[in-house]
């Protein structure tokens, strides 16, 4: 059996660390063959593996789940994470997938690529045939560095897109509808050892949500948890917003608009410029989330 699922994300590191424990039991006993001959679950992600993400709250279900691939990773996100009333837990994204790609490292016959994209895949004879594109980097004699591409090709058993809400997989493979945009922009940031002029944020609660002229600034507090760790989430309407920073305008408490502005002049360069659309998928059709034949699509 051989699987090639397309995104290491939460839900793509989680099924593939299912799916490594579920061919093991099921092999279980067969010493003629070992397992890495008999099965490959090829994990590919578009970017590399730092840290990215805001927050994560880990709800009673996705509880459930973990606690069926990985007993031991519910028990640790349970002790850094928050409680929440609800029953959940709110944990540091890039803590929750980084516990997972541990764990999928571990797991026997799983293997990861990075900075790797699906161009295309065709389901024939009981197989799918799936073309990946896959980013390097090579210096020249000067010391500058280029991108180059090659392509590589898979034969596999199942196509999985764990590949978010844009996925490729369900637009390129199963020719399904794109997301639907809700026209609202979000860039996502964290932020450990704060200076001493935002120690101050630590005192919040442990969400906070500041209304602007076009959207929310909200930022997260991990401190009882997770010692000066924060997260904030910059969401707004304004589509020609370059940067969050372009979104504090309205903001009615000048303490507000001060600790926002503060938050974002110490992040990253990426965190500032990288911005995503949040969209929504029309389950009208008859993809929705669930795939056909060989292909499946999953999600968080």
């Amino acid at each position: 059996m051989k699987v090639c699922i397309v995104g290491g994300g939460l839900a793509g590191l989680a099924s593939a660390i299912s799916l490594s424990k579920a061919f093991c039991q099921q092999q279980k006993g067969d010493e003629e063959n070992g397992f890495e001959e008999k099965t490959e679950i090829i994990v590919v992600e578009r970017r590399d593996f730092s840290s990215r993400g805001a927050t994560f709250a880990l709800a009673l279900n996705g509880q459930a789940a973990l606690k069926e691939i990985s007993p031991s990773l519910l028990e640790e996100l349970k002790e850094i994470g928050i409680p929440l009333p609800s029953g959940s837990y709110m944990l540091p994204w890039y803590r929750v997938r980084d516990g997972l790609l541990r764990q999928c490292k571990e797991s026997r016959g799983v293997k990861i690529i990075s900075r790797t994209s699906l161009v295309s895949a065709t389901e024939r004879d009981g197989r799918v045939f799936v073309t990946l594109e896959e980013e390097g980097n090579d210096n020249d004699k000067d010391g500058d560095i280029s991108t180059n591409t090659t392509k590589k090709e898979l034969v596999v058993d199942l196509l999985l897109g764990a590949d978010g809400v844009n996925s490729p997989v369900r637009t390129r493979v199963l020719n399904a509808p794109p997301a639907v945009s809700s026209y609202t922009k979000c860039w996502r940031g964290a932020l450990n050892d704060l200076p001493t002029n935002l120690r101050h944020v630590l005192d919040n609660p442990v969400a906070k949500m500041i209304k602007t002229e076009t959207g929310y600034f909200s930022i997260f507090n991990f401190n009882a948890s997770y010692e000066g760790f924060i997260s904030w989430v910059a969401t707004s309407k304004d589509m020609d917003a370059a940067t969050p920073l372009d979104i504090l305008d309205g903001i009615e408490n000048p303490r507000d608009e001060e600790m926002a502005r503060g938050l974002l002049e110490i992040s990253t360069s990426l965190e500032l410029e990288f911005s995503t659309i949040l969209s929504t998928i029309p389950m009208e059709d008859e993809i929705g989330w669930g795939g056909k034949g060989r292909v499946t699509l999953i999600g968080d």
